[in-house]
């Protein structure tokens, strides 16, 4: 991780149309895990060590 404002900087870009998806009861929205591990593997071109949970 050679710039820390590059890398906070692209981590708080907006995410695309279509990625907040709706939960199955309809009773809310949520992004998935899985894009803000892939945001933050390319962010940090895999260099972190934080387990999401």
């Amino acid at each position: 991780m050679d710039n820390y404002q590059e890398i906070i900087a692209s981590l708080k870009q907006r995410f695309p149309e279509g990625t907040v998806t709706q939960r199955k009861d309809k009773k809310g929205v949520y992004i998935p895990n899985q894009v803000y591990t892939d945001r933050i593997e390319t962010a940090t071109g895999s260099e972190w060590d934080k387990e999401i949970k």
